[in-house]
């Protein structure tokens, strides 16, 4: 073999390795990428449980709350069918302990049923 041969060779030995590199390479990021995807798929399944959760925890207090306020509301229409205990505005917080935010509720009440009786 004579010199030429043998650089042809040595190219040929240099390309060969340098398409395995490049072949491990890219198998390397291919599995890399998958396993990315496989960690997102994760964290967001555990995003939707967690959401899942939040929102149980939301309808479960709008349940709530609402539950609280028709019991208050029934408790002032109580207080407005009797005058004599309720008063009118602000007046009637020493005698029923309520705080001024159930006070104006309550005149509120008071008004707009005052407007709808002719």
């Amino acid at each position: 073999m004579d010199v030429m041969q043998w650089v042809l060779v040595g190219a040929t030995v240099i390309d060969v390795g340098a398409v395995g590199v490049l072949a491990w390479l890219v198998g390397r990021s291919g599995r890399l990428r998958d396993r990315m995807l496989a960690d997102q798929r994760a964290t967001l399944a555990a995003l939707r449980g967690d959401l899942g959760h939040l929102l149980e925890d939301a309808e479960r207090r709008a349940r709530a709350l609402e539950q609280r306020l028709g019991v208050r509301e029934q408790s002032l229409r109580g207080l407005m069918a009797d005058p004599g205990r309720a008063g009118s505005g602000t007046e009637a917080l020493p005698r029923l302990g309520i705080d001024p935010a159930e006070a104006r509720l309550l005149r509120d009440l008071e008004l707009s049923v005052g407007r709808q009786t002719p």
